[in-house]
């Protein structure tokens, strides 16, 4: 039997914080000065509301948007957090927009998007039939 030791999974909190260290040390070259308990509390609060997938999706775009304010803050985690609804809405206008058929990406033309509409249509009724 090997004496292999158990791998400790890192806990989600401290996971996201070093996310956010991770980030603004490439932006900055520099560890951030976290507050222990202020900072984890609130990571803890928006792990509450968000998944840490898309907490880690905001911060990625917290550190790309090219904000001013968020600039002359120097990402600061509070700031994030105090922005989290700015961040938000610069994601939700990179989507593409769907076409008349909710298709996202759209469809190139009206008639591909016919097309596609059928033969998703097609495969719905394929897949009905052979679950019954």
């Amino acid at each position: 039997m090997c004496n292999v030791p158990e791998m400790r999974k890192e806990h989600p909190i401290r996971e996201l914080l070093s996310h956010f260290d991770q980030a603004y040390r490439s932006m900055y070259g520099t560890p951030y000065p976290f507050s222990p308990g202020r900072d984890s509390k609130m990571m803890k609060e928006l792990g509450a509301i968000y998944s840490s997938d898309e907490i880690r999706r905001f911060m990625n775009a917290f550190f790309a948007i090219e904000d001013p304010f968020i600039e002359q803050s120097g990402h600061s985690l509070g700031v994030f957090r105090g922005c989290l609804p700015k961040v938000i809405l610069y994601l939700k206008r990179q989507q593409p927009k769907a076409d008349m058929n909710g298709h996202t990406p759209p469809c190139a033309s009206i008639r591909a998007c016919v097309d596609r509409t059928i033969e998703e249509g097609r495969a719905e009724r394929a897949k009905a039939r052979a679950e019954s």
